[in-house]
C-alpha cells in the first residue's frame, strides 16, 4: 500500500505518521490481531487523492489504493458515495469530500498478504 506523509497507521505502539514509523513493528489488521511489518520508506512519486473522512480524519493515498466498504472493496477514485467498514465505530465513516492531491512522495508498508490494516481507523488492503 503506499500513502503520503500525515496518514495514520495503527500500530501496536499507537498511531503513527507513516513517514515516521520503524523499519519493522506490528501493524493492527482488519480482525484485531497484530502482524509485522517491513516500512520500505519512500516509494517514489505518484499522484495522489486526498480523502476528508465524517470522522475529521485525512487519508491522503495513491489514486488506485483499495478501501473496505460494507459491500466490497473499492479505488480510492471511486469513493464518492462509498461508506468504509469499521468495527469500532457505531456509525459509518464516509467520505465527505476529495480533491486530487497533486504528485507527492509516497511511501510503502508491507505485511504478508492476505491481511489488510488500519489506516486512519480505515480498513485498507495491502
Amino acid at each position: 500500500m503506499s500513502f503520503a506523509a500525515g496518514t495514520l497507521i495503527d500500530t501496536i505502539e499507537g498511531n503513527i505518521p507513516i513517514e515516521k514509523l520503524p523499519k519493522t513493528g506490528m501493524v493492527n489488521t482488519h480482525d484485531g490481531t497484530y502482524v509485522p511489518f517491513t516500512f520500505s520508506g519512500i516509494c517514489g512519486t505518484e499522484y495522489t487523492i486526498i480523502l476528508t473522512l465524517s470522522t475529521g480524519g485525512e487519508i491522503i493515498c495513491t489514486l488506485d489504493q483499495l478501501f473496505l466498504s460494507n459491500e466490497d472493496w473499492f479505488e480510492a477514485k471511486d469513493c464518492k458515495d462509498n461508506f468504509f467498514y469499521n468495527e469500532d465505530l457505531e456509525d459509518s465513516v464516509f467520505v465527505k469530500s476529495s480533491r486530487i492531491g497533486g504528485k507527492r512522495q509516497v511511501y510503502k508498508l508491507g505485511v504478508k498478504s492476505g491481511d489488510h490494516v488500519l489506516a486512519s481507523g480505515i480498513v485498507v488492503s495491502t
